[in-house]
């Protein structure tokens, strides 16, 4: 599908990867600016291309291609592989606007060229984990939140009357209440660490909370192993504040 948004391609980017929990690797050649990510819904492979195409009249132009695959399954499950796929690209969709392609797909102005260079770096400052850890809690300063609800309740992490706060709802109830940065983090790498475990191929290890052999690089005790890659932990909410 082609689609137009006002936004630069750094943050419908990361739009898309809020969506679907996944990150997207970015390169710049000589036919444009591509980010590619692979996501994992339901038994089914979906390999996504985002490409941006061109600038027209301020607007920026893309095009989304998706691929989904699947085991080879009896004739039922060959049914709901079609239907959940088309249903899943349905609900991706859902963010741009979709329009018709631009009639230059290959845009090489200085203005494109521009706009694609400012993507590459982007987050070239995010260079060390105190890098982003930074960004995370200046981000949440400026009011980005961290949600999540299922069956079981969830949780809820954000900024207010100079406090972190993290609440939990449903069977397990918690309320965690802190100005102190690195109790933050720490919150917030209890509720992260299976997605950024998976992310990063389970390479990283968790929290063990209680453990005082080992301290994190924020100083707090209960960490055992390195930190978490920077652009494994948090490219989404850095942009999105």
């Amino acid at each position: 599908m082609h689609f137009r948004d006002s936004r630069p391609p750094h943050d419908v980017q990361c739009e898309f990867e809020r969506r679907l929990i996944v990150l997207f690797t970015t390169t710049l050649d000589e036919t444009g600016l591509h980010a590619h990510a692979t996501a994992h819904v339901n038994g089914a492979r979906s390999d996504l291309a985002l490409r941006f195409l061109s600038i027209r009249d301020g607007v920026h132009c893309f095009s989304l291609h998706v691929v989904a695959t699947w085991p080879v399954p009896d004739a039922p499950n060959e049914v709901y592989f079609r239907n959940s796929s088309v249903g899943w690209f349905g609900f991706w969709a859902r963010i741009p606007s979709a329009a018709a392609p631009p009639s230059d797909t290959a845009d090489r102005s200085a203005d494109c060229l521009r706009v694609a260079g400012a993507t590459m770096r982007a987050e070239s400052h995010l260079d060390s984990v105190v890098a982003v850890e930074q960004a995370i809690v200046d981000g949440i300063r400026r009011g980005a939140r961290f949600a999540s609800s299922h069956k079981e309740g969830g949780p809820t992490i954000h900024w207010r009357n100079g406090r972190f706060i993290r609440s939990d709802y449903g069977d397990s109830p918690d309320l965690i209440v802190s100005a102190d940065q690195a109790v933050f983090l720490r919150a917030l790498w209890l509720w992260q660490q299976f997605d950024v475990t998976s992310y990063a191929g389970g390479r990283y290890p968790t929290w063990t909370p209680g453990n005082s052999s080992s301290t994190d690089a924020a100083g707090v005790t209960g960490y055992r192993g390195p930190v978490a890659a920077p652009h494994v932990i948090t490219r989404a909410p850095a942009c999105r504040a």
